[in-house]
């Protein structure tokens, strides 16, 4: 049926998954029930979508914005949107904020909202309390912009840390978060003060900089993986000093997801 409609790949998602874990996407042209694994419906049954992207005829991407929340017993606060980094298979690698294809108060942004608020209530009337978000995709199809809401994260995120240090220290700013994985374990903590002694270190008050969220830990107590958020006055800025770290940290680097 969504072969019909244009799709050329679909995507399959469980019912509990997050950062692309729980989904398969296949082929609307050759996939066969044996290409689903059995483990995806161990909570039952499954989710299937039209994968919408440049594959489908007359559609242009344009972003995946989401919407970070905060409901507590009387209301619920949107205090970010972002951006998020997502793999050619759409597992998440990072985010940015603001996201650089829409400003405050046009189109885009206001039906980010206006859907956020929808389902932020419902969430709410759920009786959920807590951190959330709601994951956007945005296109262009024909010249018309859409706003579609793919799903509702009643839980912490990725985003949820980033996104809260980032509007503590510099509420009007940008940020951007991403994974770092190392060719090979860093055996110490000296990671900060490289940092800081070549002044990259984020200290409140600095106009940019780079905060280490947290890091992954080996059986040798060696840093594999970490987030690093980058603060700044904008997203060129933050990108920016990504790629200055290059050269300072004491080995190699590579992006990764979660």
């Amino acid at each position: 049926m969504l072969h019909k409609k244009g799709y050329k790949e679909v995507v399959i998602k469980a019912q509990i998954g997050a950062s692309g874990i729980g989904m398969v996407k296949l082929s609307t042209e050759s996939c066969k029930p044996n290409d689903i694994p059995d483990h995806l419906f161990f909570e039952g049954p499954c989710m299937v979508q039209g994968w919408l992207d440049e594959t489908t005829a007359n559609v242009r991407h344009l972003g995946s914005p989401s919407v970070q929340m905060f409901l507590d017993d009387d209301t619920v606060t949107f205090y970010d949107i972002t951006e998020q980094i997502l793999s050619n298979e759409s597992i998440h690698e990072g985010n940015m904020s603001p996201p650089p294809y829409f400003s405050p108060g046009d189109y885009i942004h206001e039906e980010l909202l206006r859907q956020s608020t929808s389902a932020g209530s419902w969430l709410h009337e759920q009786g959920y309390r807590g951190t959330a978000s709601i994951d956007f995709l945005v296109v262009e199809r024909l010249g018309v912009i859409e706003v579609r809401a793919c799903e509702i994260n009643a839980r912490v995120t990725g985003a949820t840390y980033p996104s809260v240090l980032a509007r503590y220290f510099k509420p009007h700013g940008a940020w951007v978060m991403r994974n770092l994985r190392f060719i090979l374990p860093l055996r110490d903590t000296s990671i900060l003060e490289v940092l800081d002694q070549t002044g990259k270190l984020f200290h409140p008050g600095m106009e940019t900089g780079i905060i280490p969220v947290n890091f992954n830990i080996d059986e040798k107590s060696g840093i594999q993986k970490g987030q690093f958020l980058s603060l700044g006055s904008n997203l060129e800025d933050c990108l920016r000093i990504f790629k200055e770290i290059e050269s300072i940290l004491p080995v190699s680097w590579f992006y990764d997801r979660d």
